[in-house]
């Protein structure tokens, strides 16, 4: 035997012995795959959560919502977030209205149900109207509306309301008694 064959030879041996490893390898694994329950990973009942996983849940929500927005990382649409941010929200609020005693809710779920309220408050006042306008930026970092043409816009249009609109924002005093403060000499 030659020895160019003879190395041949030693190579095919060497290769027998790594695939007979490997299948044992496989087999092991496929053994231990077999072992594996699904209800080791998910339960057939849904398990509540802490509400403080739920709140931390909904921040990254909304950060990756933020993130979509920008277009900074690839991943879920804004579409997809906004829907689970909406059902993250639902269901705080849920656990916040399941979470009374004899109708009475504890110190932490009014403190809990007080911040959502303001938040949400907060969000109509000073985003989802003019007043929002006036703040926000567009992606390229330009103002949504210059500040030269926010008196002509406060008066352009239907009027009545971005003037409304801006008193209200003005006068926003957050929450008192669970209501939505405003004072009134604006």
């Amino acid at each position: 035997m030659t020895a160019s064959v003879r190395a041949n030879v030693l190579k095919l041996a060497k290769q027998a012995k790594e695939i007979e490893s490997i299948k044992r390898n496989v087999a092991q694994a496929t053994s231990e795959i077999d072992n594996v329950s699904l209800g080791d990973f998910a339960a057939d009942e849904p398990v509540m959560k802490p509400i403080g996983e739920l709140l931390a849940f909904r921040n990254k929500v909304r950060e990756g919502f933020r993130d979509a927005q920008r277009g900074v990382k690839d991943g879920p649409n804004e579409a997809q977030l906004a829907i689970l941010n909406r059902g993250a929200t639902e269901a705080i609020q849920e656990r916040i209205d399941s979470g009374t005693i004899d109708g009475v809710l504890s110190d932490n779920l009014k403190a809990l149900d007080l911040a959502e309220r303001y938040a949400a408050a907060h969000q109509n006042v000073f985003r989802k109207t003019f007043v929002g306008q006036l703040t926000r930026t567009k992606l390229d970092g330009d103002e949504y509306i210059a500040p030269e043409q926010a008196l002509e816009k406060l008066f352009a249009g239907r009027p009545t309301k971005n003037v409304k609109e801006t008193l209200q924002a003005f006068g926003f005093g957050g929450l008192e008694g669970g209501e939505l403060a405003f004072d009134e000499d604006f």
